[in-house]
């Protein structure tokens, strides 16, 4: 699987990880200038298909 994030268009992808029953992981992305503003929604994309979060507005 992969973490990931959708922001003005176009989506960016951790690398691709495994994880254990129970484990938390997490990514961090920093962005600057125009972005600083712009709704976000975070993307699980795994074997089974793509699960987005709800959109997070600034």
């Amino acid at each position: 699987m992969r973490l990931g994030y959708s922001m003005s268009g176009s989506t960016t992808y951790s690398s691709y990880f495994t994880t254990l029953s129970g484990q938390t992981v997490s990514k961090h992305w920093q962005k600057s200038g125009s972005y600083m503003c712009s709704d976000s929604v975070g993307v699980l994309n795994y074997s089974g298909g793509t699960y987005q979060t709800p959109t997070a507005h600034c």
